[in-house]
């Protein structure tokens, strides 16, 4: 299911103002608009990866330059260690958005890995495929909301 990128994009923009608020001293005020970094993002432990997507989108919201190689996609296993993504940008852009990008790619990843462990255990026993739709409730988290409307599948007793 493709998640509306309008939707998405005012999730990120509320995370990040949460976030910084309206102004980020050290990024503001020390580094200069024109330094530019590399910058990576690797697996802490084995699991499922999911929300790279909405974590790149983080930083192309906060810098129009920002360029990115994908190494691992959502779905892929990974395992401690592994390369999950490579990118550059604006110094300042990538400090402010790291803490909101990881937020979302770790929060969606641990609910992406418990599924497939849930999954796998009862997986070869009298369990059907059932599509499960989760009602977006104002009450949620943000976060879970993304995930909610991204997890469709769950595996229900027959």
């Amino acid at each position: 299911m493709k998640l509306n990128q309008f939707y998405v994009d005012n999730l990120i923009k509320e995370a990040i103002s949460e976030d910084i608020n309206y102004i980020d001293v050290s990024a503001d005020y020390l580094i200069p608009d024109t330094q530019r970094n590399d910058s990576y993002f690797v697996a802490k432990a084995d699991g499922v990866l999911c929300g790279l997507d909405i974590a790149m989108r983080v930083f192309t919201l906060l810098d129009d330059t920002f360029t990115y190689t994908v190494h691992k996609n959502d779905g892929d296993e990974v395992k401690a260690g592994d390369l999950i993504v490579e990118f550059n940008g604006k110094t300042a852009c990538l400090l402010k958005g790291e803490r909101t990008a990881l937020n979302y790619l770790q929060r969606m990843s641990g609910i992406a890995t418990y599924t497939n462990s849930v999954a796998s255990l009862l997986a070869g026993t009298k369990t059907k495929e059932r599509v499960v739709y989760v009602n977006d409730e104002p009450k949620l988290s943000e976060c879970f909301a993304l995930v909610s409307i991204s997890i469709t599948y769950a595996y229900v007793p027959a």
